[in-house]
């Protein structure tokens, strides 16, 4: 994928990462659903934000990081017990967009992407990036408008130029293939 003023991209806001599901085991875990791309960047943080439904967001310690059977496990500084993680369910988990690692040149966070309107090469309009998620070969775009939902490769081929700032994708769309 080709940037468009990668330099200037925003350091600034925070950035939604999951939510708390439920405790897990007797010692303070908590099972995880990730928004992640990948479960690897709660690894590499120290601190996050915990903003409990309809509570005050409050700074975490982030002690230890775990893969349940389907599920993400964190483990966070200061809880200690199963009564304590039960207190945490339904928060969600952010972190400031300054503590994200910087990526390079032609790659990006799905949250960067997430949003953005998407034209194809002729300039016609497919609809806004709704979704994305991995596959075993790349990750994928889901791009929806009012009648159909379109997926495009993630992959230089067919995403043609990414402008952040624009807020726009511009793409090759796959040929659909015949049975």
């Amino acid at each position: 994928m080709r940037s468009s003023n990668k330099e200037s991209r925003s350091r600034k806001g925070s950035v939604l990462l999951g939510k708390i599901l439920a405790p897990h085991g007797l010692k303070g875990f908590v099972r995880v659903d990730s928004y992640a791309e990948t479960t690897d960047r709660f690894c590499t943080l120290e601190h996050v934000f915990l903003s409990p439904e309809g509570g005050v967001t409050r700074p975490a310690a982030v002690e230890q990081v775990g893969n349940g059977e389907r599920s993400l496990l964190l483990k966070f500084k200061g809880i200690d017990t199963v009564h304590q993680a039960q207190r945490l369910v339904g928060s969600t988990i952010s972190v400031d967009r300054a503590a994200l690692e910087d990526t390079a040149e032609d790659e990006y966070y799905w949250f960067e992407l997430i949003g953005l309107d998407v034209l194809d090469e002729n300039g016609v309009s497919l609809g806004t990036v709704e979704n994305m998620f991995r596959t075993g070969a790349h990750d994928i775009l889901v791009i929806r408008n009012a009648s159909e939902e379109i997926l495009v490769p993630a992959v230089t081929q067919y995403v043609r130029e990414v402008k952040i700032e624009q807020g726009l994708i511009i793409v090759r769309v796959p040929e659909p293939e015949l049975p």
